[in-house]
């Protein structure tokens, strides 16, 4: 049915949109019984998708795999939940930066929609073009609708990052899926799933332990097929090393097509590292699992080739680049045994950390981000790229590169600590032609940076500070930092977005098209003491506060949605602060 799929239906029509100048991208399969990753190379683009998906890593590394393999755009459809107007910006960056860390480099942004509409299907706070029940309009009728140049310019710039050079994954893991399942919304508490559940729970879905991702490993799912297309090359014991770069290939579901097990037996007679896992359990719905004895033991048709296949696979386990073993949570000890590390690995396991890396002529670019944004505090990691070079930080808020200063050289490799806020992500690159003469390799009780070529040493609290340079120097310095300076009086200014008068547009066409539109109000309530609404809450100002510098980032009220039709009901807090002899405004 796969072939007949593509025959009939995907290759018809990329050659007709073709011929009239048109590319086409598409979710190929799912929801469908048609495999997964095999029709990815009948599209010029692989789209996935946020809402069915609910934003979990394991689906979207399934449809990375033939998008790598084939440089295909890998895009999504992002932002639609079952929560409109319920969830700030921050929620939808983290999908976002999940999707980032699976390959996926476009973002389409779920559900914008004129304000304006018929007279039937309009009612405040705007027309929606679909069910009001599904996120998100991102339009102006939005309170954070002032952020969206600073906050879509900022994924521009990610997204730029992520297109250069050639995705760089450490492993390729074979699995075949004529069923493949896009539901994991459940239906339920979407937010609680998001946040603390099956991904952020720290669970696995297809290879269930998470000792391969806690190490810094990177990874793939395809179809095994995908390796007989004749683009599909092995080179120095690497597995398209023009496009994913896989440094071995994982066999692990008992079904293995013999065609495809005589081009893995060719490869690794060549040397090709591959790894057969026995008794692994995976997860094929969400309460449906299934264990595998023996990996690579029958052919996934109904067909007289199970001897053939026993044959071939006999003679792949007597190769010296082959490696049985009989628990999946031996792997990472077994991938190591055999000196394949990730090229950008953490120097202790860390739950917390998903990277993705980019290579272009001797550049790396490496996405960092800390997935738990849940979770309260920061997280620290130590990346070892398998690489020597200068590293650098890209801030794509800023539009800024920044040296790093605070980093070391040691056995071939770059270590750069790196310690990220919850649900933050950054962007490292490691420039390999070039080196610096001078750098900090230790830092206590201070910061290190670099500022016009010169490292600098910054501190935030009172204490002793000590850094060690590369060349041996040692630096030692007691700090004394100022006093907190004290907010002891604020006049704040709260913005009420509710709903305005209608308005009615007429349009003349052949015949009269009436549209009608709310104006959102804009209240300014300059009284903080007044209180004017109730969703104020007992909320007081004492006469002496002091606030953290991250206060004056985000917004300091956040008033969730309540019922139907005041569910778009939303403020921000916005601060005009006085301090004694100074004065400063903020937003």
């Amino acid at each position: 049915m796969t072939e007949l799929y593509i025959e009939n239906m995907l290759e018809p029509m990329q050659r007709w949109l073709h011929g009239h100048g048109i590319t086409l991208r598409a979710e190929i399969s799912y929801e469908l019984p048609f495999e997964i990753s095999i029709p990815g190379k009948y599209v010029d683009g692989i789209e996935t998708e946020s809402l069915e998906f609910a934003s979990q890593l394991e689906p979207y590394r399934h449809l990375a795999g033939p998008a790598h393999l084939f440089g295909k755009i890998y895009s999504s459809e992002t932002g639609a939940t079952m929560l409109n107007y319920q969830l700030g910006l921050e929620f939808y960056t983290q999908i976002i930066y999940t999707q980032f860390a699976a390959g996926v480099s476009k973002t389409v942004l779920h559900g914008y929609s004129c304000c304006e509409g018929s007279e039937a299907s309009t009612a405040w706070p705007g027309h929606e073009g679909m069910l009001p029940l599904f996120s998100e309009r991102f339009g102006p009728r939005q309170p954070a609708f002032r952020h969206y140049k600073d906050w879509t310019t900022m994924l521009a710039r990610s997204q730029m990052i992520l297109h250069q050079g050639k995705p760089r994954m450490d492993l390729g893991l074979l699995r075949l899926d004529y069923n493949f399942n896009n539901m994991y919304m459940t239906g339920g508490n979407e937010k609680l799933l998001y946040e603390h559940q099956m991904m952020r729970g720290h669970e696995g879905v297809y290879w269930q332990d998470m000792g391969l991702q806690d190490a810094g490993y990177t990874w793939d799912y395809f179809a095994p097929q995908i390796l007989e297309d004749e683009s599909i090359i092995c080179s120095q014991k690497v597995v398209a090393p023009d496009g994913p770069g896989y440094q071995a290939l994982i066999i692990y579901q008992e079904m293995l097509p013999l065609s495809s097990a005589r081009q893995i037996l060719a490869w690794a007679e060549q040397g090709l590292p591959v790894f057969l896992v026995n008794n692994v359990t995976e997860r094929v719905r969400l309460q449906e699992f299934v264990t595998h004895g023996q990996a690579a033991s029958r052919t996934p048709f109904n067909s007289e080739e199970e001897d053939a296949l026993a044959d071939v696979i006999i003679q792949l386990k007597n190769q010296e680049s082959v490696c049985v073993i009989d628990r999946q949570t031996d792997l990472p000890e077994a991938l190591a045994a055999r000196g394949i590390r990730p090229r950008a690995a953490f120097s202790e396991p860390n739950s917390g950390i998903l990277t993705c890396l980019r290579e272009d002529h001797g550049t790396f670019y490496l996405f960092v981000y800390n997935y738990m944004y849940a979770k309260p505090e920061p997280n620290t990691v130590l990346i070892e790229f398998n690489a020597i070079g200068k590293p650098y930080r890209v801030d794509c808020w800023a539009g800024k590169t920044q040296e790093i200063a605070l980093y070391n050289i040691a056995e071939g490799k770059t270590f750069i600590p790196l310690t990220l806020q919850p649900g933050e992500s950054t962007f490292i690159m490691l420039d390999t032609t070039r080196r610096d003469e001078f750098f900090a390799t230790e830092a206590d009780g201070c910061e290190v940076i670099i500022r016009n070529g010169v490292p600098l040493i910054v501190v935030s609290g009172s204490g002793e500070c000590r850094v060690q340079f590369n060349g041996g120097t040692t630096y030692r310095e007691t700090a004394s930092s100022p006093e907190e300076i004290v907010f002891d009086q604020m006049h704040l200014v709260i913005e009420d977005w509710n709903e305005g008068e209608k308005k009615t547009i007429i349009e003349e066409r052949v015949a009269s098209h009436v549209t009608r539109r709310f104006i959102t109000k804009r209240l300014l309530h300059r009284s903080w003491s007044a209180k004017p609404r109730s969703y104020l809450g007992k909320t007081s100002l004492p006469s002496e506060s002091r606030f953290p510098e991250s206060a004056f980032t985000q917004d300091l009220l956040n008033c969730p949605a309540t019922g139907v039709k005041t569910k778009a009901h939303c403020c921000r807090l916005r601060i005009l602060a006085v301090i004694r002899h100074r004065s400063m405004s903020m937003i």
